[in-house]
């Protein structure tokens, strides 16, 4: 559209002048190529029937540009068909080029093909480097070695050491094998000594534990048996120095109270008083609560003589004739103007009839 614009504006010179460029920089295509030569012929049409003024035409230039233009169709169909021609050349290379490869030619797989042949041949070059690497370690060793006398090595002393070897080596294989089992056998023993070492130090925090526990025991033991000796002593002892003195004071003054026969009464180590009766020694708990009240207060006035020979203590008594009768307490107050003697008597009684 811009060169039938040019066309059209400026002129014949202008399109001839443009087309010549383009086709001296090689940038026209088929397409192109073929609107100029349109143009052209469209132009030289409208000056034939003469809608181009006449003075406005140069018939040389116009008759110049028409063969330029026919000159340069023809050079541009050959070129044309040259390009087409190394198209088809190249087509049959690659073509040929994949089939050798042992690739179907397919224009639209081509691109693919050819790359993949490329990543062949990089780790085809690769290799070729792998090889001419091994090819330089083996120099080496012919360097390094006598290979006249490797060479010269009879076959069959050769597969004999080769066999030494193998055996050598199936040797030393089992060897490693069993060291492994061996070391896998110390470690699991060595796990289980792990172990036991740990059980051994909890049972030696148990052991020290039940130690300090017996110890602890025993102390209390020994305290147990000194004091057990002590308590036995001490009994007897006291058996010794105030049960008789206890039982005489229990007589005399339980004699005051009652008119009970006080010989059968019994006081064991554990001032504990019993009565024979019918044969048998029974216990003074079964006595009626006044019987019991009267034996507990001439014990405790018993006592009292045998504790405190030398001295004189007061005496502080609450109530103690609460369960006694009417005959049995004026025998206690008596009882109490008789000790009151010897004894400072603090007497305590919520009830006239046990007043003194």
């Amino acid at each position: 559209l811009g060169i039938s614009i040019v066309l059209l504006g400026g002129g014949a010179v202008t399109v001839f002048v443009l087309s010549r460029l383009m086709i001296g920089a090689g940038i026209v295509g088929a397409g192109i190529l073929s609107l100029l030569v349109g143009l052209i012929v469209m132009m030289i049409a409208h000056i034939k029937k003469g809608d181009i003024e006449e003075e406005e035409i140069d018939e040389e230039l116009l008759e110049q540009m028409e063969l330029d233009a026919s000159a340069d169709i023809e050079e541009m169909k050959g070129r044309i068909a040259q390009d087409r021609d190394r198209i088809a050349i190249i087509e049959t290379n690659v073509e040929e080029f994949l089939r050798h490869y042992q690739f179907t030619y397919k224009p639209e797989t081509v691109a693919s093909s050819l790359y993949e042949i490329r990543q062949r041949i990089t780790l085809l070059a690769a290799q070729i480097a792998d090889v001419e690497s091994k090819r330089g370690d083996i120099k080496k060793f012919e360097n390094a070695n006598d290979m006249t006398a490797i060479m010269n090595v009879d076959p069959k002393l050769a597969e004999e050491e080769r066999e030494e070897l193998v055996r050598e080596r199936d040797k030393i294989e089992n060897e490693i094998g069993e060291t492994q089992e061996f070391i896998r056998m110390y470690e699991r023993q060595l796990g289980d000594d792990q172990d036991e070492l740990q059980n051994m130090a909890d049972m030696r925090l148990e052991l020290d534990r039940l130690i300090a526990e017996r110890d602890r025991k025993h102390h209390n033991y020994e305290m147990l048996t000194l004091t057990r000796d002590y308590l036995k002593t001490a009994k007897q002892n006291f058996s010794a120095k105030y049960r008789k003195p206890l039982l005489d004071g229990f007589k005399k003054y339980f004699g005051r109270l009652s008119a009970e026969e006080v010989s059968e009464f019994q006081l064991d180590a554990n001032i504990h008083m019993t009565k024979r009766a019918f044969g048998e020694a029974r216990d003074v708990e079964a006595y009626s609560s006044g019987n019991r009240d009267l034996i507990d207060i001439c014990l405790r006035m018993a006592l009292v003589d045998a504790m405190y020979q030398d001295e004189k203590p007061f005496v502080v008594l609450d109530d103690p004739f609460v369960n006694l009768d009417e005959e049995r307490t004026k025998r206690a107050l008596a009882f109490l103007n008789d000790v009151a003697k010897d004894y400072q008597v603090i007497y305590f009684t919520c009830h006239d009839a046990r007043a003194n």
